[in-house]
């Protein structure tokens, strides 16, 4: 499915991101009993607020395609991964780019798994429910207090996004 979205705002095109993605407003995942063993086990700490934003954007495990009005004629070729799985999150949690968000937040974090526009990071969320992204080709860690500021500063370099599909174009 191909869906233009070039004439909408910022705000409305993260949300429809965040949907063809897998999320919805009243999303609740079924699993969360064992998510929140899963980090239990591992001996992370999850109150309250950490388990509702669990409930709301953990266990999706996506690819969609974005497109920019200046590349391939605004068709959507441009990888956005939103991987946040307990596979993705046990995959990243002994990366040093979580060690380095561990260091910077000076908080215990829950690993999320990868995320990202063209070239995806990794995210953890903090106890704060501060979300952190660290990306191997840089030496930042970058700090976030939701997900539409999160996939802002992902989409940050594109001036106009115009489609969001789930296939590539080319």
């Amino acid at each position: 499915m191909n869906k233009e979205i070039g004439r909408l705002t910022r705000k409305q095109q993260i949300k429809i991101i965040l949907q063809f993605c897998g999320w919805n407003s009243t999303r609740k995942i079924a699993s969360i009993k064992s998510v929140l063993a899963y980090f239990r086990n591992k001996k992370f700490e999850v109150n309250e607020p950490i388990e509702r934003w669990l409930q709301t954007y953990f266990e999706i495990n996506s690819v969609v395609y974005i497109g920019r009005d200046d590349l391939y004629d605004g068709q959507p070729v441009y990888q956005f991964v939103y991987q946040f799985t307990l596979e993705q999150s046990e995959l990243v949690e002994n990366t040093q780019d979580f060690k380095d968000i561990l260091q910077f937040s000076q908080e215990q974090c829950l690993p999320l798994g990868t995320f990202g526009y063209y070239y995806d990071g990794v995210v953890a969320i903090g106890l704060s429910g501060t979300l952190y992204i660290k990306h191997d080709y840089s030496e930042d860690v970058a700090k976030f207090d939701s997900m539409t500021d999160l996939i802002s500063y992902e989409l940050r370099t594109i001036e106009k996004i115009t489609a969001i599909s789930n296939t590539s174009s080319l």
